[in-house]
C-alpha cells in the first residue's frame, strides 16, 4: 500500500455519489434526533441543548427506552431498524472518514482503514489495521449501493416518527 499516492481531488462521480451518502446520512440522523425530541417533548433548540448527539443505534435505544416509559407501542422494528443503521452508519463512516488513495498502475480508486482488525492471509493472526492500514478498493455500485441502504432506514425511520407522532396526538 505504500505505493499508493493519497487523492487531492475525487473524480466528480465519485465526489457527486459520496456526497449524496452524506447528505442522505444527515437526514436520516435529523431523523432520529426529531423522533427523540418528540418523545422528550422537546422543542429542537431544548433538544439540541440537552442531547448530546449519540450514534444511529444508540438513537433507537433511547427511543426504545423512551417509547416504555411513556407505555406507546408500535407496530414498526426497532431492533430491524437498529441493525440497517449499523451496517449504513458503518459503510457511512469508510467514505466519510478514509484516506482515498489511487492505485499507481490500475489507475483504481482505493480507501485506506485504519480501524480494526484485518487478517491478509487466512494463516496468519489478526493485524491492528492502525499498525498495517488496509486498503479497500473503491467500486462505483458499491457508493449506490451505500445510498440505498441509507435510503431503506430512511423510510424506515419516517414511518416510525410518524406512528409515534400520531400516538403522541393529543
Amino acid at each position: 500500500m505504500q505505493d499508493f499516492k493519497p487523492v487531492k481531488r475525487l473524480p466528480t462521480m465519485t465526489a457527486a455519489a459520496v456526497g449524496r451518502i452524506l447528505a442522505r446520512w444527515s437526514y436520516q440522523e435529523w431523523l432520529l434526533t426529531e423522533t427523540a425530541y418528540k418523545l422528550l417533548r422537546l422543542d429542537p433548540k431544548e433538544g439540541r441543548v440537552a442531547v448530546r448527539e449519540p450514534r444511529a443505534a444508540d438513537y433507537v435505544t433511547m427511543i426504545e427506552d423512551l417509547l416504555r416509559i411513556h407505555r406507546i407501542t408500535i407496530k414498526a422494528s426497532l431492533s430491524e431498524l437498529r441493525k440497517y443503521l449499523v451496517l449504513a452508519e458503518n459503510q457511512r463512516d469508510r467514505y466519510a472518514h478514509g484516506v482515498w488513495l489511487r492505485h499507481p498502475q490500475t489507475r483504481e480508486l482505493y480507501i485506506r482503514r485504519t480501524k480494526g482488525n484485518w487478517r491478509p492471509d487466512l494463516r496468519e493472526p489478526k493485524i491492528n489495521r492502525k499498525i498495517k492500514p488496509e486498503a479497500l478498493r473503491v467500486i462505483p455500485s458499491k457508493l449506490t449501493a451505500v445510498f440505498h441502504l441509507i435510503d431503506v432506514t430512511v423510510l424506515m425511520t419516517e414511518k416510525i416518527k410518524t406512528e409515534i407522532e400520531r400516538k403522541l396526538a393529543p
